[in-house]
């Protein structure tokens, strides 16, 4: 055996061991519960914020709904609307979740071997052609399993930056729900152990006292819907777009600093 061919078998052996340290140690310590336990925390306490909001969203349609007259109903209905969008944003989070154990697994597993055994068959190939393809395909690989291992940390990591300065607003939107939801069933419980039994008159029969007060917590109610509204963007922002963005991000500067001519867009 030559020096050159045995030169080439001892550099094609470094990405073969490359291969088994990613499926026998680093596979396992990405997909360890001590590894993404932190990430897969900060996704739950997400998801328990939006299911607070899809509670106080639904408590206050239904509060809403028992207003005498019809000029609640529009404003029940579009909270019952909004649980739509929350339930988009949960999904989004378990599937992130889910994602961030499964891309380690897969990544370290099974892609990033698979380009390392392509090194290695590029190094011990003589033909220059076989050698570029080989390279450039492995090359690719490399960088998509990197990208799809890192975008799941790297969105949670950047949407608790963009929700801690609405973490607050959040919060007080939820309170603020809450409190509004409260109010408007005492006043209905008051109206109707009430000898007169508002709830069971006409609208335009009520009292100008009565009116003025059904007045206020319709404004209220509104308040909260458009409070509701916001933090249900924040949060569509925050967990179903931003990791979108950020593996377009990750591959966009991957493609600069490798020089891979890597295609984002689908085909």
């Amino acid at each position: 055996m030559s020096n050159t061919k045995l030169s080439k078998i001892l550099w094609a052996l470094i990405p073969i061991v490359i291969a088994i340290i990613s499926i026998f140690v680093i596979s396992r310590y990405t997909t360890s519960q001590g590894f993404y336990e932190p990430f897969t925390d900060s996704l739950d306490d997400k998801r328990n914020t939006v299911l607070e909001m899809t509670a106080a969203s639904t408590a206050a349609s239904a509060a809403i709904s028992f207003l005498p007259g019809d000029n609640g109903t529009p404003i029940a209905q579009q909270l019952v609307k909004l649980n739509t969008g929350f339930l988009i944003v949960i999904a989004a989070l378990m599937l992130e979740k889910y994602l961030f154990v499964l891309t380690g697994h897969v990544a370290f597993s099974y892609l990033i071997p698979i380009a390392c055994v392509m090194f290695a068959g590029a190094i011990l190939f003589d033909n220059a052609n076989i050698k570029r393809i080989s390279t450039i395909i492995a090359s690719k690989i490399l960088v998509f399993s990197l990208a799809i291992f890192f975008v799941v940390p790297l969105s949670v990591k950047a949407s608790d930056l963009i929700e801690q300065t609405y973490e607050g607003t959040i919060q007080s939107t939820i309170e603020d729900a809450s409190n509004t939801t409260n109010t408007i069933n005492d006043t209905v419980s008051e109206g109707a152990d009430e000898n007169e039994g508002w709830l069971s008159k006409q609208w335009s029969e009520l009292t100008t006292g009565i009116k003025a007060k059904i007045d206020k917590l319709l404004g209220d109610a509104e308040r909260v819907v458009n409070n509701l509204l916001e933090a249900l963007a924040v949060m569509v922002v925050t967990s179903c777009l931003l990791p979108i963005l950020v593996l377009i991000l990750i591959l966009w500067l991957s493609k600069i600093i490798l020089g891979v001519n890597i295609d984002i867009k689908k085909e």
